[in-house]
This record gives C-alpha cells, sequence and structure tokens, in this order.
C-alpha cells in the first residue's frame, strides 16, 4: 500500500484522487506520503520477523500484474531483480506468496490443462537427448508485442538443458547452429537425439523412412549422434523436451520483456544456471546440473564447432518509385536504386527490422516492420539534400569528365549561368556521371560545349540520346550506395525529341 501511494504521488495524483483509487482514508495517505519505507516498516510488528518482508511490494507488483504465477516464477524473479536476496527455502518462499495473495485478495489463475502421459525408464548415460522448438509473443521495450522463437536441447538423463532464442522462425541452417550451440553449452553430444517431423528437419515420411532436408541431412551425416524422428501426432514420446518448451514459457518467459535477441540469450544463460539446471528437478528429485557433472563423461565430443550462419536473403523486384513490396508493406529505398526493369535488392529480417541491401550486400536501409498491413513505411534520408558542399560535387563532377580543361571550362560556364542552382545541377550530373560509361560522357560533353547548352538535364538528355542510338550498354559501376544517398534530385525530363535536331 505504501508503495502504491508513493507511486500514484509520482504520477501525480492528489491525496484525495489517491485516496480514492485505493480505497483508503485521505488521513491515511498524507501520513504514508510523509513516512520512509523503514517508518512504514515500523507500523508493521507482524512483519518484521518474516525475512521476505522488505519484497512484500515487489511481490505484490508481480501478482497484481500476473496472478497466474507461480511461487517457483516469484522466486527466480526474486533473485534475479535481487542478487543481495538471503538464502530462503522454496517452501518459505512459497508460504510467503500465499501470504501476499491472502493479504491483497488475488486468486491464482489455473491455466494448467492435464494431459495423459506415459512414464518412460530413464535412460543411461549419455545415451539419449530431445530437441524442440517454441514460440511466444513477449511486449517490447517499445510497448509493441515481439515474437520469439527459441530451441530447446536436454539430455534424457541429468535432464541438463540448453535454450537459444531468435526473433526469426528456425530454418535448417539456424537450427543446426542452435546444435552446435547446445553441444558447446553441455560438453558433448548425446549418442542419440528424438525429433518431431518438423520441416526444418524434414520434407517427408515414406511408409516409415524419413527424408530429411539438404542441409539437415549433410550435417547429420557427419556429426557424432544420431537423428531419431517421432511418429506423426505423438509427442507424448518426447515428453521430457515438451515439459521443458513449457517450462520455459512459465517461467523465464513469463512477465519477461523483450529488448533484443542478444539480452534474451545472456538472460536465459543466467536462468538455467541459477533455475533451470540449478534447482531439484521434480521428476528425478534430483539436481539437473549435478547430475550432468557423471552424464557429460559419457558424451560424445562433437566433430563441429558453432559458425554462424550468414543471413539468408530473398531477392526482391525494385518499383519504379523507389520502394519494394514485402507482406503487404511498402518500404522506401533511396534515390538511384531503380536502376530501370529488372532492378532488385536483397533483404532478410533481423529482429523487428526488415535490412535491405544491394546485390553487392551494401546497406541500403532498414527498417522497423509494423504490425499493421497497406502501409508505407519510409525515411526522409532517402529523399532530403544531405549536407555536401558545392565544392565538393565540383569537384567530383569535374574528375568524372576526366579533369580536362574543356570539362573544367564548361562547369565554369555552368556556373556562371546557373549560379541560383549551381548545386542541384551538380547533383544531376553526378548522377548521369555514374550511369554512363567515359565514351558517352566525352561525346555528350563535346556536344554540349559546340551546341552551348550549359544545364544538367540538358546535359542527362543528351547522354541518354546517344546511349539508344550507339546501343552502348551501360558499364556495371560498382556505385556507392553511400553516394547514391546523396543524390537528392532527378534531372528534369523532357522531350527527347528536343535534341535530335542536335545530334544530326
Amino acid at each position: 500500500m505504501w508503495n502504491k501511494v508513493k507511486e500514484l504521488s509520482e504520477k501525480g495524483l492528489n491525496k484525495s484522487q489517491i485516496a480514492m483509487e485505493l480505497s483508503i482514508d485521505r488521513k491515511t495517505v498524507n501520513k504514508m506520503l510523509k513516512m520512509s519505507l523503514d517508518e512504514y516498516l515500523k507500523l508493521l510488528p507482524e512483519e518484521r520477523g518474516k525475512k521476505l518482508a522488505p519484497y512484500e511490494s515487489f511481490i505484490y507488483g508481480l501478482l497484481d500484474e500476473f496472478p497466474f504465477l507461480s511461487s517457483s516464477v516469484v522466486e527466480d524473479k526474486l533473485k534475479e531483480h535481487h542478487p543481495d536476496l538471503l538464502d530462503v527455502s522454496s517452501k518459505t518462499v512459497y508460504n510467503y506468496v500465499m501470504q501476499v495473495r491472502s493479504k491483497y485478495n488475488i486468486d491464482k489463475v489455473n491455466d494448467r490443462q492435464l494431459r495423459m502421459m506415459r512414464k518412460w525408464a530413464d535412460t543411461s548415460y549419455g545415451e539419449w537427448g530431445q530437441v524442440d522448438f517454441g514460440t511466444m509473443v513477449l511486449v517490447a521495450d517499445s510497448g509493441k508485442n515481439h515474437r520469439v522463437h527459441f530451441f530447446v536441447m536436454v539430455l534424457g538423463r541429468s535432464r541438463q538443458k540448453y535454450v537459444y532464442f531468435q526473433s526469426t522462425p528456425f530454418t535448417s541452417k539456424t537450427a543446426i547452429y542452435a546444435h552446435q550451440l547446445g553441444f558447446e553449452y553441455l560438453h558433448g553430444a548425446p549418442q542419440k537425439i528424438l525429433y518431431d517431423q518438423d520441416r526444418v528437419f524434414t520434407r517427408g515420411e515414406n511408409f516409415g523412412d524419413i527424408v530429411l532436408t539438404q542441409e539437415f541431412g549433410r550435417y547429420t551425416g557427419e556429426e557424432v549422434f544420431t537423428p531419431v524422428f517421432c511418429r506423426k501426432a505423438d509427442p507424448q514420446t518426447k515428453g521430457k523436451v515438451e515439459n521443458v518448451v513449457k517450462y520455459v514459457k512459465q517461467n523465464f518467459l513469463i512477465a519477461r520483456k523483450y529488448s533484443s535477441d542478444e539480452q534474451l540469450n545472456r538472460e536465459v544463460i543466467n536462468w538455467l544456471s541459477r533455475t533451470g539446471n540449478g534447482k531439484m528437478n521434480n521428476g528425478t528429485q534430483l539436481v539437473p546440473n549435478d547430475e550432468w557433472m557423471k552424464e557429460r563423461e559419457y558424451l560424445l565430443s562433437p566433430r563441429m564447432s558453432p559458425v554462424k550462419p550468414d543471413p539468408e536473403y530473398r531477392e526482391y523486384n525494385v518499383r519504379r518509385d523507389h520502394t519494394i513490396r514485402y507482406k503487404g508493406n511498402y518500404y522506401s529505398l533511396p534515390r538511384g536504386s531503380y536502376q530501370g526493369d529488372g532492378s532488385v535488392v536483397r533483404l532478410y529480417v533481423k529482429e523487428d527490422k526488415l535490412v535491405i541491401t544491394n546485390a553487392s550486400g551494401d546497406s541500403l536501409a532498414e527498417h522497423l516492420i509494423p504490425q499493421t498491413k497497406g502501409g508505407y513505411v519510409s525515411s526522409v534520408d532517402h529523399w532530403k539534400i544531405h549536407d555536401i558542399s558545392s565544392s565538393e560535387l565540383y569537384e567530383q563532377v569535374l574528375g568524372g569528365l576526366g579533369n580536362t580543361d574543356g570539362a573544367n571550362t564548361w562547369i565554369q560556364l555552368l556556373a556562371d549561368k546557373k549560379r541560383r542552382y549551381l548545386k542541384d545541377n551538380l547533383v544531376s550530373l553526378k548522377h548521369s556521371i555514374d550511369r554512363y560509361d567515359k565514351e558517352i560522357l566525352n561525346k555528350t560533353l563535346d556536344i554540349c560545349i559546340d551546341r552551348s547548352i550549359y544545364n544538367a538535364a540538358g546535359f542527362a538528355d543528351v547522354a541518354k540520346t546517344l546511349y539508344g542510338q550507339l546501343a552502348v550498354k551501360v558499364v556495371p559501376v560498382k556505385t556507392n550506395m553511400t553516394t547514391l544517398r546523396k543524390i537528392a534530385m532527378e534531372p528534369q525530363t523532357r522531350d527527347i525529341n528536343s535534341y535530335q535536331s542536335i545530334m544530326s
């Protein structure tokens, strides 16, 4: 109550509003606002003898927001957020949690579903392991929902676990990488691993013969373990890892916010150490980490070390308006990305961002992926004129035109005649220089000098006409995309026929 009063006061509520919100007397509110936490606790003599009394407000906050939390989850949250927590037993935590529930009238929501299971005999050390996947939606720091996918590996005898998170669905390559990380964490691999017939691993079943995906088949053929697959619709066969998936959701992920994949993977390793592998297993009544110290002697040494796969790109066509369409939304690209029909970019998803690159792997754009459809996601950097001086542009254009006396004289005359729009003309000229080869550029410059054309739009039209007449293929220039982003103005288009007379 003291914590709630302080919290509402900090939010700007006055004493009467706080009293109404918490259904207490205004005098009580006034009294609590004047007291420190230590002073308030001294008024509660019945609580002073309880080890967890200083954490009552924290526990109440958890249960108030997530009434379905079990006492074991509350215990883990206490250890995570309060490293100075006194050494108390799980039974003590359970008793205190029940007292807090009773005090604040917080009933536990029972979301468990009974399921018929068959108990199997324990396997030998190092003989079996099980693998499965899970997914869950978390609330990100931004307040938006963010779905995470996770890989779980558990040893059959010791129940030692490993968990790996990523924001994108698992593929054969990323699942193989998760295996390698798991073997590194467990200091070895079991002889056999039990799987579902997941599309990440298999392409189908032919009367009992499992057809593996190309990547996973190659990997298992070179590694030390043997994959074994359950029959379809038979999850009870690998109930150990099914329980771990549920355990990760209900203990580690519950009431947890998402910030990044890296942060989540650091947090889950700490959770495995203190809770997932550090607390007694209800089934075996043994601590997994203690049993694993025995089992690791029987594990096989993997032949491969963890190698993180490159992001899996997909190619998308660039639209004329310098955008791409991805899963119902349009995303902007820098000017100059569209180079005619057949222009493509590559993209992949990194956490909650869409990363777009050119064919060489140079980054073009990164956009946050919205949860809605039919929208347009853009960046002002793709259209605004970047801060580059006219003198720098002058030198770039002069160098692109061969740095000759004729080119220097023509640019100086253009600067005199178009002083007010010099920078815009230089930007457009830079764009033309990046598009055409030296032969066309030299001929275009000669024509412009001969015909007294001192305009970037005219230069571009002449170059385009020459390109069409000579049928010269554009030289594929490895354009620096940072430079292309600086091209903020396209030359004005005009009827190309107006220059036909110049060519004749």
